[in-house]
């Protein structure tokens, strides 16, 4: 399945095209919930379901601290089991000013050469077409196009709530790509936690931790208004669908083939130094050596 990301057109709104199953097809999917939740930190904590009020205070309370105004903020500084909720300040700030919320710490040389809104665009695309029907992805040749290049996706695993693809295209080192199947199930020691946890040890000299590359924290909730198909041979697997886009993390890709890096510390031994545990341990937070899910995270104030 070719898959070409959505683009705006001139009635705004995204459609997109997969010339396999559909040779066209136009989606209307009409943005109507960017959720007063990220990734569902403020209304669906699942840890925390009768205090929504005193999640979104908490994150609006750190909305107006000067510490965290971008994504170079030190996270753990203090009462470091907040660290979701100070992420999750940091990114509504950014996005209620207008300011750009993709965290963008390296572009690996797989999409090296191409236009940052055509790789986001075209990652939020998959992750709604995961979301739609990940099955069909599954045990198949699918590529995903971006700037007409081809890129490969293996499918790696799934786990409770997320879902990891190796994006490959035989040239370069692949990435990894972790989706959230069910955003609005997610906690905020899921997401937050483990983008908390990526954002602070950039810095850190960790020897067995895969790198950051780009993440998308915000999901949109998206309704398909289609109307009709055009020239429509299959659409069993991209059907009518109210779902979200965005919700994506791209990490280096590890295995445990893969060297571990000279010097430093492992991460276990970064977290004990830092009085910050790691409590979700479940089973899609590893495939082979690949750390999956940094989430779970706690530490002692």
């Amino acid at each position: 399945m070719n898959i070409s990301p959505y683009t705006y057109s001139k009635t705004m709104y995204p459609s997109f095209s997969s010339n396999i199953e559909i040779s066209k097809i136009n989606k209307k999917l009409i943005e109507y919930e960017k959720n007063d939740f990220i990734s569902g930190i403020y209304y669906v904590d699942l840890l925390a379901k009768d205090k929504k009020q005193f999640i979104k205070d908490k994150i609006n309370t750190y909305m107006l601290d000067k510490r965290f105004e971008n994504y170079s903020s030190k996270l753990f500084a203090d009462k470091k089991n907040d660290a979701p909720y100070k992420l999750a300040a940091i990114v509504k700030k950014l996005d209620a000013s207008g300011k750009e919320t993709i965290i963008k710490h390296k572009v690996p040389s797989l999409f090296e050469g191409m236009n940052i809104d055509s790789i986001t665009n075209a990652l939020d695309t998959l992750s709604y077409l995961i979301r739609d029907g990940y099955k069909s992805l599954k045990n198949e040749s699918n590529q995903l196009l971006i700037d007409n290049k081809k890129i490969d996706l293996e499918y790696l695993g799934k786990g409770c709530n997320s879902i990891v693809f190796k994006l490959k295209d035989g040239k370069n080192p692949p990435v990894a790509m972790k989706t959230y199947i069910n955003p609005e199930d997610i906690n905020s020691l899921s997401i937050w936690g483990e983008l908390a946890v990526y954002q602070d040890v950039q810095s850190e000299n960790i020897n067995n931790i895969p790198a950051l590359f780009l993440a998308n924290p915000i999901c949109v909730k998206v309704e398909d208004k289609t109307k009709e198909y055009t020239e429509v041979f299959d659409v069993d697997e991209i059907k009518d669908f109210d779902g979200y886009k965005g919700g994506w993390t791209i990490v280096e890709y590890i295995t445990k083939e893969t060297p571990v890096k000279k010097g430093g510390i492992s991460f276990n031994d970064w977290l004990t130094q830092n009085n910050i545990y790691h409590l979700d341990m479940s089973f899609d937070n590893f495939i082979g050596a690949y750390v999956t899910d940094l989430g779970g995270i706690d530490a002692e104030c």
